[in-house]
């Protein structure tokens, strides 16, 4: 959750925001499983949609898609030449 908001602040958008403390009130442990109080269900969908939006808007923009490739590709061409020369 904490990626979502430092993401959203830092890229600008309005979209990623959502009431990170509520969910963390509302949750319970249920056995082996965490369970949310019906009353924090406005923050847990809020959650949910920022997490969609984010991921649309700004991890699967092209321009962020193409900038992890050619950094992926900066990264494998200096693997490349400090084994050569090292």
């Amino acid at each position: 959750m904490d990626y979502l908001l430092r993401d959203a602040y830092f890229t600008g958008v309005s979209y990623g925001h959502f009431d990170m403390e509520r969910i963390w009130r509302v949750m319970r442990p249920n056995g082996d499983q965490v369970v949310f109080k019906s009353s924090g269900m406005h923050a847990v969908e809020d959650y949910i949609m920022s997490r969609y939006q984010m991921y649309w808007q700004v991890y699967f923009h092209p321009v962020t898609r193409s900038a992890e490739v050619v950094l992926t590709k900066i990264l494998h061409r200096a693997k490349f030449l400090y084994k050569k020369w090292f």
